[in-house]
């Protein structure tokens, strides 16, 4: 074997003892989707919202070949409100096969977050090394006629996180 061949080799081989097994794409940094939503009745004591019943839906599918572990957490800005920083309060982790969805609603969060407010506001942050997407329907009923009088999908675009942010 001459020389030039055994380097090869040895190049060759280092770098497969090198490369991490089982690791895509997909695993190479965090995805972060922030949703803001709102929940509640808001009968228009206060200046924060229109009085209404808001309503916000956020779907979450998995746009991967493989399963996908999704964290999610939610930042409160209401209550408190105001200059003061809401908490931050995380939800189960949720195991979605190849192209599952799962959809957080007022209700699950609501009953997760445990609050006594009326309505509540702030971001679900959707977190996974897989692709995902995300949507947000947020919907506003008129108090009066029970009529929806706005509603709105959006899709929420993601942010990457290395390990080190």
């Amino acid at each position: 074997m001459n020389s030039q061949h055994s380097l090869l080799t040895a190049v060759i081989m280092g770098a497969l003892i090198a490369a991490p097994v089982g690791v895509n794409a997909d695993d190479a940094s965090r995805r972060e989707f922030a949703a803001q939503f709102t929940c509640g009745l808001n009968p228009g004591t206060t200046a924060r919202l229109a009085a209404g019943d808001f309503r916000t839906s956020i779907a979450v599918r998995n746009d991967s070949r493989h399963l996908a572990n999704v964290s999610a957490q939610v930042a409160l800005t209401f209550p408190p409100g105001g200059p003061n920083p809401g908490s931050v309060i995380k939800l189960e982790r949720v195991k979605l096969d190849p192209y599952q969805a799962v959809s957080f609603d007022c209700d699950a969060l609501q009953d997760a977050l445990g609050l006594p407010a009326p309505y509540v506001q702030g971001f679900l942050t959707v977190k996974s090394r897989r692709r995902l997407d995300v949507s947000a329907t947020q919907t506003a009923v008129d108090l009066t006629t029970g009529q929806v009088t706005s509603i709105n999908v959006r899709q929420v675009n993601a942010t990457t996180r290395r390990r080190d942010d």
